[in-house]
């Protein structure tokens, strides 16, 4: 999720800067021209719906959050039980034990660096909605302030107007996500489930080692 995010930002700050370009040679941000807005309930409506796509992004976060959560939970817990199959002289379940806590700890990894990302672009997001709200609120009251005609659902201009490049944004956004193949599952089984005798699966010695050491030391 985090790279449809991204591609969001990508677009988006795209066409808030071209909207408020000016000239090349110009590096600060000009203001959008009024008539540059387009209709207005059709503006409102799609910043609602990019408001809507920052809280969906932020819900996911928290829930990538505890799933992290979670997993570092079943860690303790492959931990605890490799420790008892240890001193029960249970050397099979310990190795198996082990070796899935080691996977894992790959996958917390991995979904820890897919947050950061995550949190990265949410706020970007943030930080570009609020952007265009204040631009959107100020050109509307420029327009208020020098007793402007009320703006136009067709505006003059060739140009394209901001809520027809918001629409053009959201949809080639949620056409990415219609097209994106849903990750197959790979969760683990509960750790309480894992049989008395398991496959021979790949672990480390040296963790094994490790922590029969540790459990051998006296109290």
């Amino acid at each position: 999720m985090s790279d449809l995010l991204e591609k969001l930002n990508v677009l988006l700050r795209a066409s808030l800067s071209s909207l408020t370009s000016s000239g090349a040679e110009r590096s600060s941000i000009a203001p959008i021209p009024p008539e540059r807005l387009g209709a207005p309930k059709e503006l409102d409506r799609e910043i609602a719906a990019l408001r809507k796509r920052l809280a969906d992004a932020i819900a996911q976060q928290e829930a990538l959050q505890a799933r992290i959560e979670d997993m570092e939970r079943q860690i303790d817990e492959y931990i605890r039980q490799a420790d008892s199959a240890l001193l029960a002289d249970d050397e099979p379940r310990a190795r198996y034990l082990i070796a899935q806590k080691q996977r894992l700890e790959q996958r917390v990894r991995a979904q820890s660096e897919m947050l950061t990302r995550y949190r990265n672009a949410a706020a970007e997001l943030m930080e570009q909605v609020n952007r265009l709200e204040a631009l959107v609120a100020d050109a509307r009251r420029a327009a208020a302030e020098s007793a402007a005609a009320p703006l136009s659902e067709n505006p003059p201009s060739r140009a394209p107007a901001l809520a027809d490049v918001l629409r053009s944004v959201r949809e080639r956004v949620e056409e990415t996500f219609a097209l994106r193949p849903k990750p197959p599952s790979d969760d683990l089984p509960p750790a309480k489930a894992l049989p008395s005798k398991p496959s021979p699966s790949p672990f480390d010695d040296d963790d094994l080692a490790r922590r029969r050491a540790r459990l051998s030391l006296p109290d």
